[in-house]
């Protein structure tokens, strides 16, 4: 199989485990990311995308696919929360 399928598929235990490490770590009522606004999840996608699209078409490098899927899934955790 293809390398960037595993850094998708790892990415995306990776962003999830990271999201809950940062739930657990923090109370909801402090002033976190949670309460950032939605556009910040919007750029983050923006961003993620970018970077994954650099990582599977222009340098062919899983690492780059890898980050920028993890922050991606990061951020749908965090726009589900908030809807």
């Amino acid at each position: 199989m293809n390398n960037h399928f595993y850094a998708i598929l790892l990415s995306v235990v990776a962003g999830y485990l990271y999201y809950d490490m940062m739930e657990s770590s923090i109370p909801t009522e402090s002033n976190c990311s949670f309460s950032a606004s939605p556009m910040t999840d919007l750029l983050a996608f923006v961003w993620g995308f970018i970077i994954m699209g650099y990582g599977i078409k222009k340098y062919d490098n899983p690492i780059l696919t890898f980050l920028g899927c993890a922050v991606v899934v990061e951020h749908i955790f965090q726009l589900k929360r908030k809807i």
